[in-house]
């Protein structure tokens, strides 16, 4: 994992977080925080869109985002969409381990799922806690997916951010990006809600 700083100018990645000007346009990036460097993706630009026609009806996404569906993919997290004619979208028999770090409560998720107030892929248990307790946590705030031993987490646009522990420091994840983070790892929601993540 790199920690890169998006020029808010150009939107070019500068590879040094210690980077006190964008390397393409020069413009200062002393005020930008240093995020995890982004996992390559596909370009949603250059997949043809498809009509939800097309695969039979509606079409949902774990994510369950109303981002923009293309060829047969979430336009957010890229993962694989099903109709609505189908039980429920195929999901991976990865399990992850989720550990509050206030309280130590620990909580089995199958993967991918949604983290958030009102995420359904959650234990309901889990669900309540983020709902009293962590108020600065989204309603869908990131997505976690198993990427072989890997772990990777897609911020959804969340209002206070999510953040990735590296040496020490946390690192803001870029917000509808797949970003590669390693299990175990820590996660922190927001400002308060700590998640340890193991597979």
């Amino acid at each position: 994992m790199n920690l890169v700083k998006r020029c808010p100018a150009c939107n070019k990645l500068n590879p040094h977080p210690g980077s006190i000007d964008c390397t393409a346009c020069g413009t200062p990036l002393s005020s930008i925080v240093a995020m995890v460097e982004p996992v390559a993706t596909p370009d949603a630009a250059n997949i043809p869109q498809e009509s939800s026609a097309a695969h039979g009806g509606r079409q949902f996404c774990v994510c369950d985002t109303s981002a923009p569906k293309v060829s047969g993919y979430c336009g957010i997290c890229f993962q694989p969409l099903a109709s609505s004619e189908v039980s429920s979208p195929s999901l991976s028999a990865t399990q992850a381990t989720l550990t509050l770090e206030e309280g130590g409560s620990s909580f089995v998720c199958n993967l991918p799922c949604v983290i958030g107030r009102d995420s359904t892929t959650l234990p309901l248990e889990l669900r309540d806690i983020l709902k009293t307790q962590f108020p600065g946590v989204s309603e869908r705030h990131c997505v976690l997916l198993a990427m072989g031993d890997q772990l990777e987490v897609i911020d959804l646009k969340s209002t206070n951010g999510t953040f990735v522990c590296l040496d020490g420091n946390w690192a803001r994840i870029e917000p509808a990006t797949r970003t590669l983070v390693g299990s175990p790892n820590s996660l922190r929601l927001g400002q308060r809600c700590l998640l340890q993540v193991k597979l």
